[in-house]
This record gives C-alpha cells, structure tokens and sequence, in this order.
C-alpha cells in the first residue's frame, strides 16, 4: 500500500491546477459515491486530482488507478478496509472498468464503510447502470464532455470566457476578447483541441 501513497502522492505534485474544467464546479464534492464517466483522455484523472489538490489533505485522502498492478494481489474492498483504518476519508479510483468485479466491489464499500467518501472514473455510464450489482442509487453520475472551444480558448490565451447561448452566437456579434484571430484559434482547436 506504500507503493500506492508514494505514486500517488508524485502524480499530485505534478498535476496543475491553474486550468480546471467546467464540470468541476458543478460537482457535488460532498456525495458519498461519485462517478465521473467520459471518452478516454478527456481529463477525468486531472480533474480528480485537482480537486484533491486544491481541497483535501493528502493524509487522508488517497489516489489509486484500478489497472496498478497492486490489484493483482490485492482486492478494492481490502484496500478501503485498511485506508479507512489508516484514517482514510477520501478514496479516488481511476479507469475502474479496469478492475475485474469493480460494481459489486464499490457496493460493499458503500454498504461496509458508511464514512468513506468514493470518486471514481469509468469510461462508460452503461457499465455503472448494467453492473452486476445496483450502483445507480449510490453513485451520483457525472458526465465530462470534450472540451470546448470556450474551455479552449480560456486555457490557450489565460482568459475567463463565460458560456455563450446559441441564440447569442447566431443573432449578436459575438467578440472575443483577447483573441485576434478566432478563426485561426478554431483551426487550431479542431487540430490540437
């Protein structure tokens, strides 16, 4: 398990958290199970780990990655059992479509360990409804999207672009402040965004 805090704690000294996506302030940080679903490599790591970062102490708290090789050996369960031993209040668990039983393995920690809080990241939301075991009425469900030209353009050019209505878009003149080129900045998006 020591091996778990030491990659864990490196990953967290190396997150950044001047950029953080729309969806983390919508988040019910305060829910007992939490899953975050979206396609491979839109930030749902970063975006746990910035919230750790910016909001839990790292002595309770722990990251783990379902596919470590740690879980060979050892169950998900087993581990919540020793981290909340240990003082444990926060468990973050990514890519947890990687870990064989994972549905009936977060019921029993929910059911078991009534006063740790879970967030997990899964690629699907099919998989936490077709689980084998009843996740759905445990787990508030969150869904991060690609990132937006918006988000883009705030992260590219250090900007606080607010979100724009489609009528906005289609019916007034829509300027962006600090870009110059915005359709210079769109082909660059739609390539690196």
């Amino acid at each position: 398990m020591e091996a778990l805090f030491s990659r864990f704690q490196r990953l967290l000294s190396e997150t950044n958290t001047d950029f953080l996506r729309y969806l983390h302030d919508k988040i019910i940080w305060t829910d007992r199970m939490i899953a975050i679903v979206g396609a491979r490599g839109v930030g749902k790591t970063t975006m746990m780990l910035q919230r750790i970062k910016l909001h839990h102490n790292i002595s309770d708290t722990l990251y783990v990655t379902a596919d470590d090789m740690y879980f060979a050996d050892h169950k998900l369960l087993d581990l919540a059992e020793q981290f909340v031993k240990m003082g444990g209040k926060y468990l973050f668990i990514d890519e947890i479509h990687r870990y064989a039983n994972w549905s009936k393995e977060l019921k029993l920690i929910y059911d078991y360990l009534p006063h740790l809080q879970v967030v997990f990241t899964g690629s699907s939301m099919l998989d936490i409804y077709r689980g084998t075991d009843d996740l759905s009425r445990r787990v508030q469900l969150y869904t991060l999207h690609g990132m937006s030209f918006r988000e883009y353009l705030n992260l590219r050019y250090h900007l606080q672009l607010q979100p724009l209505s489609l009528d906005d878009v289609l019916h007034h003149n829509v300027a962006f402040d600090g870009v110059d080129y915005p359709l210079a900045a769109f082909k660059d998006y739609l390539n690196n965004g």
